[in-house]
């Protein structure tokens, strides 16, 4: 009786020993740490089929050199933002209201903070904040949303744009060394 491999049962046995060869060096030397759930302050999707943190292209907004997005909180918490200057909410029948800060109306207008991807390093985002340095924090209450402008270059050729938040339990600043980002799909 001639004994032998397929091809199949050699790359089988090479990967299954190769995993082991990993393996056995490490597991002497580590130890296993029961991780617990991750900490999300209680909350919960409001639509399930979404995300909790979501943009999208406002496409009533027709203007060539600015394209004007949303930002959802489908969330049950609320969130905080870097914003400057105060929302603008244009009622029925064009009336404009500047509530104060800091919780924002739903479809309320902002300039809102962003970071924005480099053309030679897509995965490399960097700030845009054209604004000057007079900022401030807005609170999104879940089941909200705002609207703010991006330059429409930003969103071209394969560019995104990311927004960074806090979940209001955790804070203005939110956790050290912690940044939630939301990104924008690719639109252009």
């Amino acid at each position: 009786m001639k004994g032998g491999f397929s091809l199949l049962q050699f790359i089988e046995l090479l990967r299954i020993g190769g995993i082991l060869l990993l393996v056995t060096p490490i597991a002497g030397s580590t130890e296993v740490v029961k991780q617990g759930k991750p900490d999300t302050g209680g909350c919960s999707l409001l639509d399930s089929q979404l995300p909790g943190i979501y943009l999208i292209r406002d496409t009533e907004w027709d203007e060539p050199k600015t394209i004007r997005m949303i930002l959802r909180n489908n969330s049950s918490c609320s969130v905080t933002l870097t914003i400057t200057g105060e929302q603008t909410i244009v009622k029925p029948g064009g009336k404009i209201s500047q509530p104060p800060l800091p919780v924002a109306e739903d479809g309320a207008s902002v300039v809102l903070r962003y970071k924005v991807n480099n053309v030679k390093e897509p995965r490399a985002f960097l700030d845009y904040w054209p604004y000057g340095d007079t900022v401030s924090s807005l609170t999104l209450n879940g089941g909200r949303s705002i609207k703010f402008l991006v330059k429409a270059e930003h969103l071209q050729r394969g560019r995104q744009i990311a927004v960074s938040f806090n979940y209001e339990w955790e804070g203005f600043s939110g956790r050290p060394g912690v940044e939630h980002l939301v990104y924008s799909p690719s639109l252009l």
